[in-house]
Order: C-alpha cells, then sequence, then structure tokens
C-alpha cells in the first residue's frame, strides 16, 4: 500500500485491503477479541467489515478539509516510523530466515 496522505490512507482503510488489515490484526494481535466464542468474533467482524467503509465515507465527506490539513504532519511523522517498522521487521524474518536455510543446507 502506497499513500501520500492522511485522506489516502483514510480512503485506502475503507477498501477491501484496508478492511482485511484491520481485521488480521484484530484476530491475530487483540487477547480479548480472541478470548471470544467463534460466533461473537463472526458477528463482530462483519460489523467492521460493513461499518468501516460507512466510517470511512464520512469522514472523508463531513470532515473540514482544514482539520485533515491540520493532521497531515502528525500523519507523515507516524508514517515514517511505521514504514521504519515495518522494514526493521522484514528485515528480521529475511534474516531468520536465511539462517534456517543456512543452517539445513550444512546438515
Amino acid at each position: 500500500m502506497t499513500t501520500s496522505s492522511i485522506m489516502d490512507f483514510v480512503y485506502w482503510l475503507g477498501t477491501s485491503a484496508g478492511i482485511m488489515t484491520v481485521l488480521s490484526l484484530l484476530t491475530e494481535r487483540v487477547p480479548w477479541f480472541q478470548a471470544l466464542t467463534s460466533k461473537t468474533k463472526q458477528i463482530i467482524m462483519v460489523v467492521i467489515a460493513v461499518a468501516l467503509p460507512e466510517l470511512v465515507f464520512v469522514l472523508l465527506n463531513f470532515v473540514p478539509v482544514e482539520t485533515w490539513a491540520l493532521l497531515e504532519p502528525h500523519f507523515q511523522a507516524i508514517w515514517v516510523g511505521l514504514a521504519t517498522l515495518i522494514t526493521v521487521l522484514a528485515s528480521e524474518a529475511v534474516h531468520a530466515a536465511d539462517k534456517r536455510v543456512m543452517a539445513a543446507m550444512n546438515k
């Protein structure tokens, strides 16, 4: 996903890719969600899948442009930090995989 502004990011959150990212993070990383029953998880996931695009519509159409302009520098700073974190995590994953491959080759 590439984004150049907070509005692009908010728009992306309302797409299938954005919704699936939110749902994946929720289902994989949030302990209280994992503790729920299967049926409750399904209901929450459906609600998010329907509500998130509607929330994005409301935000993009009813939040004043001036508000987005005020938030933009903060978004850019956070985005750089997240991009750096993602790069570090990806590098660590590649390094770990490489170690396993090299260990397997040396057996």
